[in-house]
């Protein structure tokens, strides 16, 4: 959900009940998510940042033998040893090769969604090439139901959960992990029954001034996702199980300007290091917080790794039990109001394009205190509500270009003023020196090369998408084909890099580097052997 999303003129009408409950709780005003979904979920879940949980390259394609490494401990699992009950509704997107990296078998008790990165709405299919697999469970059972709108079949199951756990009598608490569908791409009308008259109304108005279907569609599957939210609160009351809930609300990454997201004024899209492709929005709504603190914002950084830690502060857990983690937790100050900030440093991420064309290319994002420092992004535009990139956000340059930022993001947080020709020499090496050591500790990336094996099997088994790897043939993590990748690996961040502005290049570079969509290989990382 793009920057913008909750905060343009329109939207107020599209998400009343979303935007209600944040001005009732705590609204974070520098919330960080990753520039994608895959990684995102990874480091909520863990705790851990990129170069850790072995999210810092790609995604976790259906295709692709990826999965979120074993080795780490998840959220849920965490939970389950403190006694919770834990449920999840929607998206994983975390890895489905092997059933050892299903939902199921990460720590929670009960699933219901899908395993890739979209579905249709309707058809809860994904695309190979111009065959539908379908890819909706219940648990690690296929869910055949290829007519229901996607989130109101989450919505039933969040009802569901809630009332049979209301019904239960239990002593245990409950972990509900809802990763909702919307507003992911490609959009489809809900159904009537989850938006209003005066929605439907709007949304052709943003037809009229945007030209955009899809940003109409998405306008509406927006509303669509705030009845499913309200709907939450109305089951949690009730069952009388709202006054003892905390409800935590936050965006994977930016919105993809390609399908209409907007994340205006920052600069950037989703799939990038600058802050309209991390900066996004979060809140925490509860009749638990301390009401000096409701109707207020948040004013420090938080990254999605500190979730974990500050749920574990706000349940009243012993954090130090979560290991070694990235993340900090923030619960007393929330909860206070104190004026003490925990975080002055985020890693936005540090990736590697491996041997295209025999080179290697590197792509970094690091915030320290007042400034940030990006190096080999691309993408640098600002895109209003109305004014739509042409680069699809799935799109990976065959190689990161040589390009420089710096910008005091305090001061300019659209990142209107690249700094990199200025800079003080020092304060860039302080930057580098950081990025160095980080380097040295990076783990190697989980990322495999695409490979077509499983549509056997998933045609095998009626067109439906499942692990597709016996145990037997499952890999070590640190196999042949990752230590050979790493250990031939011609980067190296030691001493910093050469800064040439992208004002003054960016013409050239994409003359020789050209980059049109999805499918042109000339300047996409080619995935398949």
């Amino acid at each position: 959900m793009g920057y913008q999303t909750s905060s343009n003129t329109y939207m107020p009408t599209f998400t009343p009940s979303l935007d209600a409950a944040a001005e009732a709780g705590i609204k974070f005003q520098y919330y960080y998510s990753d520039h994608l979904c895959s990684p995102s979920r990874a480091s909520i879940l863990t705790g851990k940042s990129l170069i850790h949980n072995g999210f810092s390259h790609q995604v976790a394609s259906e295709t692709t033998p990826m999965g979120l490494p074993l080795e780490h401990k998840l959220l849920p699992q965490f939970l389950k040893d403190q006694g919770y009950l834990t449920h999840m509704v929607g998206k994983w997107h975390l890895g489905m090769f092997n059933h050892k990296y299903l939902p199921t078998e990460r720590g929670f008790d009960s699933f219901m969604g899908y395993y890739s990165g979209k579905v249709h709405y309707y058809g809860k299919y994904v695309l190979e090439k111009t065959t539908k697999i379908y890819d909706f469970h219940m648990n690690e059972a296929t869910y055949a139901d290829t007519e229901t709108y996607t989130l109101q079949l989450f919505d039933e199951r969040a009802s569901e959960i809630i009332t049979a756990y209301s019904d239960s009598d239990t002593d245990q608490p409950m972990f509900l992990y809802y990763a909702t569908q919307g507003i992911h791409d490609t959009f489809y009308a809900p159904p009537g029954s989850l938006t209003t008259s005066d929605q439907r109304k709007l949304a052709r108005e943003v037809l009229a001034d945007s030209g955009s279907r899809d940003r109409e569609l998405l306008t509406l599957t927006a509303a669509a996702m705030d009845k499913t939210f309200s709907n939450l609160i109305d089951y949690l009351k009730d069952a009388g199980m709202y006054d003892n809930t905390i409800i935590i609300v936050a965006s994977d990454n930016g919105g993809c300007s390609e399908a209409t997201g907007s994340n205006y004024p920052l600069r950037g899209q989703k799939n990038s290091l600058f802050e309209g492709g991390v900066r996004t929005n979060a809140f925490i709504h509860s009749p638990l917080l301390n009401q000096s603190v409701t109707n207020t914002t948040y004013d420090c950084m938080f990254h999605n790794v500190d979730w974990m830690p500050t749920i574990y502060g706000m349940l009243g857990l012993d954090e130090s039990t979560l290991g070694a983690i990235d993340g900090v937790n923030h619960w007393d100050q929330i909860n206070s109001g104190g004026d003490q900030c925990y975080r002055s440093e985020m890693l936005h991420n540090i990736e590697v394009d491996w041997k295209t064309d025999g080179i290697d290319t590197l792509r970094v994002g690091l915030r320290n205190g007042d400034y940030k420092l990006v190096y080999g992004e691309r993408e640098g535009g600002w895109f209003g509500p109305n004014d739509f990139s042409e680069i699809g956000c799935d799109t990976t340059p065959k190689k990161f270009p040589p390009f420089g930022y710096f910008f005091d993001i305090t001061n300019d947080p659209t990142e209107s003023h690249n700094l990199i020709d200025e800079v003080d020499d020092a304060l860039l090496w302080k930057f580098w020196s950081i990025l160095d050591a980080k380097f040295d500790e990076m783990a190697s990336p989980a990322w495999r090369y695409t490979v077509m094996k499983g549509l056997d099997t998933w045609i095998q088994n009626d067109f439906w998408l499942r692990p597709w790897i016996s145990d037997e043939d499952l890999k070590d993590l640190e196999d042949d084909f990752q230590r050979t990748m790493q250990e031939n690996s011609t980067v190296s961040i030691d001493g910093g890099h050469d800064h040439t502005s992208h004002e003054r290049s960016d013409d050239a570079w994409n003359e020789d580097n050209p980059c049109t969509d999805f499918i042109d290989v000339g300047c996409i990382t080619q995935l398949s052997y």
